[in-house]
């Protein structure tokens, strides 16, 4: 039903803000009906109704859950105890592999810039920046 009314008013919307707005609350129906690739779509139209870092990065958590249907058994493995499924999806934690592989999700999205933050620095551990260091940023030089 939610869909239904958020599609009438995408059809009402007269800017591309409110359509993408529309889109992106048409996605959410989708994601929360387990429906990941009328998810996407929508999401997809959003971002190319009017583009927003914070779309994109919508639309690449949308496409990692649905490129990786046993995604919580998997994250389940790296995901620090404190974090809830939904902050460790929108947040760079894992393997260099999987930060390698989501940043070129995001890449392929637009997305040219990251904010890191290394939260075992504030301890003086330096090894999860130096991992990153060596493993992850050597693959994106003079890209």
């Amino acid at each position: 039903q939610a869909i239904t009314w958020y599609q009438k008013a995408l059809s009402r919307a007269r800017t591309a803000e409110r359509r993408a707005t529309m889109e992106v609350h048409i996605a959410r129906c989708f994601e929360l009906s387990g429906e990941m690739d009328a998810a996407v779509e929508a999401a997809q139209r959003a971002v190319r109704l009017k583009t927003t870092d914070e779309r994109r990065l919508f639309l690449a958590r949308l496409r990692l859950r649905r490129d990786e249907p046993e995604v919580g058994k998997e994250v389940e493995k790296y995901k620090p105890n404190e974090l809830s499924m939904e902050n460790y999806l929108n947040h760079l934690i894992g393997t260099p592999e999987e930060c390698i592989e989501r940043i070129n999700v995001y890449r392929d999205l637009g997305v040219s810039e990251f904010v890191l933050q290394f939260p075992s620095l504030s301890v003086g551990d330096m090894r999860d920046l130096e991992l990153f260091a060596e493993s992850v940023i050597p693959v994106f030089k003079g890209i």
